[in-house]
Formats: structure tokens, C-alpha cells, sequence
């Protein structure tokens, strides 16, 4: 590319650059004064169970059609405490997506069982069901997909191969808190599901996960992992796991109440905030259809209701001439825009997972990861004015090298 073109693509921003062109998650009085109240009236005992954590996990279960729901100080426990509860281990193998964050699998590591990654489907980047059933094993014992960017994974297909193979499923749905697959909410298809609630997850309780089933015996070997003191004694009643009701297996997984106040806060506007960003999102993808050299992501007509944790368009450099990626970039963010490529690579090129995986190509994934571009999640129906400053950019670009 010819570097003095460039410096003249970039040489004059029309977008202000000293504000956020995003934030998130949005905070109210209302949250402001939960976590008060928490503070200063919150009947904490000493096991760390407090009304606060049990109301939103009754919310959030009830949310869900579920009887169970377990709130934990992270996303990364709550699948931990999953695949325990799913008798993941040593030995054991785990087919989960190469297409995900690290969390999804690190887990399986620490069990010492083996994740074995599958490449993702083109168009949504969520696990390919085909690619599960070339996977299975004698040693598979579970299967963990996520809703990817907050899409629905194609769940019938991998029930069905699930329930064929005497698998366990387990829904990582970290992205894709209220997201729908046929009408029906996602983290309802597995034997578990998980959602994060950290910092920037639709649901953000600043930093925690929520874990939910329908089986009171998976709710409860979970409950043993996570806990100790009087919940375990008040709450198991299985003989395998009652024994264990003083110490639980020696980790402390619970959320702080604190963090389960705004939770509990925030989720009661849940689908309110979804459906303002779903909207605003709508807005800037048909404003962007027509450009050449960026695509809208796609949405399957068995996503009832995507939840757009992150807004991941396609960069189709055949529109612009053969121009990188990276150069396509520096052009749009010279102009004021905050974009990225995609930052973290598929998992089997991670060091972490080194050496335990049976494959190491995965085309789908990697052509995927290199034509995804990050946007500004905007979230708000007052964003639109900085979306119509992106939308002009893209078309100056465009008219350039197009």
C-alpha cells in the first residue's frame, strides 16, 4: 500500500476523541443505592450467605425456568464448579469450541482431563455441530459451547448429538445473558449453563458468575466445590455429598454480597438494556449494508433474540482492492473511529493448551479471526449521533479504495 495515500486517508479526524465513544455498563441511583443498603444493612453471616445472594439467584433462576441457580465470584469458577459437577476427570476428554475465551477450557486443564477443540461455523463463529461429532471419543465425557458475540449456538443438532452419546452439555453463556434460540432462552438446553457477570457482560455485577441447572444433585456437587459452613448444611441432602457439608472440597468460589446487590439491581432492567442495544445496533448494521469492504454480522433465524455482547462486522478486503486488514484499520481509527482486529486467537494457538490437543489447524476459525473488526459496543439510543460520524467514515474509506 502506498504509505503517503495513507497518511493522507488518515490526516483528519471528524469524531471527538475526548470522550468515550462507548461505556458501559450503565449505572443508576438505584444500583448506587443497593450496594448502600448492602453495605450498611446486609445480614451477612459468617458463611458469607446473605438474603441479598439468595434473591438474585431466585430472580435469575426463576428468569431461566430453572429450579437451581448458583452465584459465584466469577465466570471462570461457575464453569470450574460445572464440570465438577459433570464428574470431569483425570482421563477424561472435553470437546469445547477453539473459537472462545481461554476460560471456557481452562478449566478442563485443571481437572486434569483434555480439551478437544473444534472449528467454528463461518458465518456466526460459534462451534460447528458437524465438527462435535467428528470429535467423540470413548473418553469424551462433555461437550461445552458458547454463544458466541452473544449468537445462539445451533442447539438442536447439539442436543441431539448429546443426548445420542450420553454426553453432558454444558452452556457457556458468558455473551448471552437473555439471548434465544427458538423462542426458548439459552442456558435452558444443557445439563448446566454459565454466565459471567463481570465488568462488561451485559449483566455486570463488576465482577462475578452465575451457574443454573435443572438436577439438585448437579446444583449440589457444584455447591460442594464452591462453599463450606452452614449453606452446605442447610442445603445438601444427598448422602455422597452431605458428608462434606463442614468444609465443602476446600474452595471458596461465593460472589461478595456486594457484587450481588448491583446484580440484583441491574437485572431488573435486564431486558430493558438488551432491547435498547439491540436497537441501537440494528440502526449502525443497516447503516453499514451497503458499503463496500465491511459486512454486518450475521443473525440466523434460529436466533430469536441475539444479545450483542460485542459488535464484530466482516472486513471483506476483495470490495477495496486487496487493502490489509491492519492498513483498513489504521485508515478508520486516523479518522477518530476506536477499532480493533480480533484480539484473542483461536485457544489452540495459546501456549496454555500446547500439546493437548489431537489437531492444530483450524481453518475456519482462523479465517474467520482474521476478518472480524471490533467496534464500539454502542448501547444507547443517544449513541446514534456518533454512529451516523462512524457510518460516514466507513463510506469515505470505501469511496478511496473501492
Amino acid at each position: 500500500m502506498n504509505k503517503q495515500r495513507l497518511s493522507k486517508d488518515i490526516s483528519h479526524s471528524s469524531i471527538k476523541m475526548n470522550h468515550p465513544h462507548w461505556h458501559w455498563p450503565s449505572t443508576t441511583e438505584e444500583d448506587v443505592e443497593a450496594i448502600v443498603n448492602e453495605l450498611k444493612y446486609g445480614n451477612n453471616n459468617s458463611s458469607g450467605y446473605s438474603e441479598i445472594v439468595s434473591s438474585f439467584e431466585k430472580s435469575f433462576a426463576l428468569y431461566h425456568d430453572v429450579p437451581y441457580a448458583l452465584l459465584l465470584n466469577s465466570g471462570t469458577s461457575s464453569i470450574h464448579a460445572a464440570f465438577w459437577a459433570a464428574g470431569i476427570r483425570q482421563g477424561d476428554e472435553v470437546i469445547a469450541p477453539v473459537l472462545t475465551f481461554f476460560a471456557t477450557a481452562t478449566p478442563i486443564k485443571f481437572l486434569n482431563a483434555t480439551p478437544v477443540f473444534c472449528d467454528c461455523l463461518p458465518d456466526t463463529g460459534c462451534i460447528d455441530p458437524e465438527e462435535i461429532k467428528k470429535a467423540i471419543t470413548e473418553k469424551t465425557k462433555a461437550v461445552i459451547i458458547t454463544h458466541l458475540w452473544g449468537h445462539p449456538c445451533e442447539m438442536d443438532e447439539i442436543v441431539s448429538i448429546c443426548n445420542d452419546n450420553n454426553l453432558f452439555l454444558i452452556e457457556d453463556c458468558s455473551h448471552a445473558h437473555g439471548a434465544t434460540y427458538k423462542d426458548r432462552k439459552v442456558g435452558t438446553f444443557g445439563d448446566l449453563a454459565c454466565f459471567s457477570l463481570d465488568s462488561q457482560k451485559m449483566l455486570s455485577a463488576g465482577e462475578a458468575g452465575i451457574l443454573i441447572t435443572r438436577e439438585r444433585i448437579l446444583y449440589e456437587k457444584a455447591l460442594v466445590l464452591c462453599d463450606f459452613g452452614s449453606r452446605l448444611k442447610n442445603e445438601l441432602t444427598f448422602e455422597e455429598t452431605k458428608k462434606y457439608s463442614d468444609t465443602g472440597l476446600g474452595l471458596k468460589y461465593r460472589a461478595n454480597p456486594l457484587a450481588a446487590a448491583l446484580a440484583n439491581s441491574r437485572f431488573k432492567r435486564l431486558d430493558t438494556m438488551i432491547d435498547e442495544r439491540n436497537r441501537t445496533l440494528k440502526y449502525f448494521e443497516e447503516g453499514l449494508a451497503d458499503i463496500p469492504g465491511i459486512r454486518p454480522p450475521v443473525t440466523k433465524d434460529y436466533a430469536t433474540r441475539r444479545v450483542y455482547y460485542s459488535f464484530k462486522p466482516f472486513y471483506v478486503s476483495d470490495n477495496l482492492g486487496g487493502l490489509k486488514i491492519d492498513d483498513y484499520v489504521k485508515c478508520l481509527n486516523g479518522n477518530g473511529m476506536d477499532i480493533r482486529t480480533l484480539i484473542t486467537p483461536p485457544l489452540h494457538q495459546l501456549p496454555f493448551f500446547k500439546n493437548c490437543n489431537k489437531r492444530n489447524d483450524f481453518p475456519v476459525s482462523n479465517s474467520y479471526c482474521d476478518s472480524i473488526l471490533s467496534l464500539p459496543n454502542f448501547s444507547f439510543d443517544s449513541d446514534r449521533p456518533v454512529i451516523d460520524e462512524y457510518i460516514k467514515i466507513f463510506k469515505k474509506i470505501a469511496s478511496i479504495y473501492n
